[in-house]
């Protein structure tokens, strides 16, 4: 399968990074990571632009909340659709409200595939 678009997957957890990745790119989308936020900022701005970022909140350095702030007032990074995903419904209704599609764990795979694919077709 031909790679659709970069998709870049942010997670400091090494399991679910990996899960996601295998994932992602067994559907056939280019996969880059990194493991907070900072790391995010600059994957995004040095690798190939993401269709779609794939983010967690919780993380050391920059937190998922703190990345999205950033991304606010990035013009090259605003544009660029965030998923995600937590089990906190306080976390929850913040991501929506900054524009991030959030979704709920435990999630649906075929959900988060479909969103991916809508943003990177």
């Amino acid at each position: 399968m031909t790679a659709i678009r970069p998709v870049l997957v942010v997670d400091d957890d090494d399991d679910t990074r990996e899960v996601l990745e295998e994932l992602l790119r067994g559907e056939g989308f280019y996969i880059s990571t990194a493991t907070n936020g900072f790391e995010a900022i600059q994957a995004s701005l040095t690798s190939p632009k993401p269709c779609v970022i794939l983010l967690d909140e919780r993380m050391p350095l920059m937190s998922g909340l703190e990345f999205l702030r950033h991304r606010e007032k990035d013009d090259r990074l605003k544009e660029i659709p965030v998923i995600f995903i937590t089990g906190d419904p306080d976390v929850f209704r913040e991501f929506s409200a900054r524009g991030a599609i959030a979704l709920r764990k435990p999630f649906d795979l075929d959900a988060l595939l479909g969103i991916v694919r809508e943003h990177c077709a």
